[in-house]
């Protein structure tokens, strides 16, 4: 099966970028947990999600048709772990979703 233009641009935009942590994420997260604290886990972390769905600045990048983000740019990858992170997002990116099933099947 053979690659897009678009995708191949989307990944290499993708894997060209330094992991790292989006402020605005952590931030809205903090502050959220602070003013919960004392409450069940389950409930901080429903608090949470929802102060960051209310409260994150959206973007979309050019050439995206599915679209979603855990970062306020392409610059911050990584979310402040309160959602999905692929762990080895680069080799998942590299082999796709059919090298990641082969690998948990080794285990």
């Amino acid at each position: 099966m053979s690659v897009s233009v678009r995708t191949e641009l989307l990944k290499d935009t993708l894997l060209a970028v330094e992991p790292a942590l989006c402020p605005e994420r952590a931030v809205l997260l903090t502050r959220s947990w602070r003013e919960t604290e004392g409450q069940p886990v389950v409930i901080r972390r429903a608090m949470g999600f929802a102060r960051i769905l209310e409260g994150m600045n959206i973007y979309i990048r050019p050439g995206e048709l599915i679209v979603g983000n855990q970062a306020i740019t392409n610059l911050s990858r990584l979310s402040t772990g309160d959602g999905h992170i692929i762990a080895n997002y680069q080799r998942a990116m590299q082999g796709g979703l059919r090298s990641v099933i082969e690998e948990a099947r080794g285990y």
